[in-house]
């Protein structure tokens, strides 16, 4: 590794990350447009396709263009495992959208669940989701159908049934009560998208008033 990456007082992790992504993908960026930027904690890079929409190619043209585009995919993929392989407190994602554009995110997480004063908690959606383990969570959201301060909304990427509702809400409520938080979720007698996980703890000093409830990436 180049001096500019060892590590030195003053530098944050998310700094020494930043650095590591640009060399990374460095040698991208001499032929195609790589944007790279930092955004609070979390790291964006987006790789601009070759395969232009508002372009009419002729067939072998295109076909020429596409077997270079899917080269720096897979160019793409060796770079992100590169950094996975460096950072291993990562959360990554990576998507193409319509226009073929790359967009990739990284986010170094911490070993924290939540923060907490007296009027909120704050609690950490990357390190839940790593403490859950579940393949099948798509997501965790505010209880944006309700509007329910106080609620969280856990979005899973295909319907689940009655028994798995029960051991998926004993699980969570069980991390947050090792917390210190009690916590509670209803399951239903048929198949569902989304769980709802209702969090009512007393502020310090009101016990008749509750903590608000907010997510974020990381605490």
């Amino acid at each position: 590794m180049s001096k500019l990456f060892r590590f030195n007082e003053g530098v944050s992790e998310e700094d020494v990350l930043l650095n590591y992504i640009k060399d990374v993908f460095a040698y991208l960026s001499d032929d195609y447009n790589v944007i790279i930027e930092k955004k609070d904690k979390e790291i964006f890079v987006e790789i601009k396709t070759i395969l232009a929409s508002n372009v009419i190619w002729k067939l072998d043209e295109y076909i020429d263009k596409s077997i270079v585009w899917q080269e720096v995919i897979l160019d793409i993929d060796v770079a992100v495992k590169r950094i996975q392989s460096r950072f291993k407190n990562i959360s990554y994602s990576g998507v193409v959208n319509t226009v073929g554009n790359v967009k990739l995110s990284f986010l170094l997480l911490n070993e924290k669940l939540m923060t907490s004063n007296n009027l909120s908690i704050t609690i950490g959606k990357q390190y839940l989701l790593k403490l859950l383990d579940d393949e099948k969570v798509k997501d965790i959201v505010m209880d944006d159908i309700n509007y329910d301060r106080n609620k969280l909304r856990i979005c899973f990427k295909e319907q689940i049934i009655p028994d798995y509702q029960e051991k998926f809400i004993d699980k969570i409520t069980k991390i947050f009560k090792d917390n210190g938080i009690e916590a509670s979720g209803k399951s239903y007698n048929h198949s569902v998208y989304n769980l709802t996980i209702a969090i009512y703890q007393p502020r310090d000093n009101n016990k008749n008033l509750y903590k608000r409830i907010k997510i974020q990436n990381v605490v």
